[in-house]
């Protein structure tokens, strides 16, 4: 028979998913400079009176500029990782709260809507495998500041799932057509 909590649509998901709000997208990405400006123990680069997209532009820039000064200290990525990580997973957990996340479902419907507000395109069903076919970043980013980057990523799959795991197989900023990743349930799953 049916099982409704299976056939349960997160209708504010399926909204978001529909129609991205601006608003949200503005706040998302201001949170977002916010913690990497924090995490890099850097000041934020100043994006008022910029477009959206030169916001995510100058972010880009920033975010990269950044990744590749720490990557040059000894031990300096793994710091800034560890903070990006932990802002991350609140924003995540915040997205989860706000979206009444729920299921594998959700979690995977939450980080398309977050990354479609970034420029990049995010694909998968659920836990298991997903592949970024575009990303802004790529054209910003090399790999390794790609990797220490994706300590964001992995921070808000952490916080949306309560524990799950994003993990890169492979990386578009490394010669590859698109990442390939999988995302992990959370061990209690």
């Amino acid at each position: 028979g049916r099982n409704p909590a299976l056939e349960s649509l997160n209708l504010l998901l399926g909204l978001a998913g529909v129609y991205l709000p601006a608003p949200f997208a503005k706040r998302r990405l201001d949170q977002l400079v916010a913690v990497t400006a924090d995490a890099f123990q850097s000041p934020a680069p100043d994006v008022r009176g910029m477009s959206y997209r030169e916001s995510l532009a100058a972010f880009a820039v920033f975010s990269r500029d950044c990744a590749e000064a720490c990557l040059s200290l000894p031990d300096g990525a793994a710091a800034v990782r560890s903070r990006l990580f932990g802002s991350a997973q609140t924003i995540g957990q915040d997205l989860r709260r706000e979206f009444r996340v729920a299921t594998g479902q959700d979690v995977a419907s939450a980080l398309r809507i977050s990354y479609k507000a970034l420029g990049i395109k995010f694909e998968g069903a659920g836990y298991g495998e997903v592949v970024i076919p575009r990303c802004l970043f790529s054209s910003y980013y090399s790999g390794p500041v790609c990797r220490v980057m994706q300590a964001l990523d992995q921070g808000l799959a952490s916080g949306l799932s309560l524990g799950g795991q994003l993990t890169f197989a492979s990386r578009i900023t490394e010669g590859n057509p698109r990442c390939r990743a999988v995302l992990h349930p959370p061990p209690s799953a």
